[in-house]
C-alpha cells in the first residue's frame, strides 16, 4: 500500500473541491450544535457521502 500516493490523491481532492468541503463542514457543525447532536449522525452520513462522490467525480475525470 503506497501511502504517499493516497496522501497525495487526497491533498488533490480536498484543493480541487476547498470551497464545497468547506461549507459542509460548517454547516455539519451548525447543525450538530443546534440540535444538540440529535442531527449528528444524519448530518454526518451525508457528509461523508459527498465525499465520497466528490472522489468518485475526480477518479471519472481522470
Amino acid at each position: 500500500m503506497d501511502f504517499k500516493q493516497h496522501f497525495e490523491r487526497s491533498w488533490q481532492i480536498m484543493l480541487g473541491h476547498f470551497a464545497p468541503i468547506l461549507v459542509n463542514t460548517l454547516v455539519m457543525i451548525l447543525v450538530s450544535v443546534a440540535s444538540l447532536g440529535i442531527m449528528a449522525p444524519v448530518v454526518s452520513a451525508g457528509y461523508m457521502q459527498s465525499l465520497l462522490l466528490a472522489c468518485e467525480k475526480t477518479e471519472s475525470q481522470m
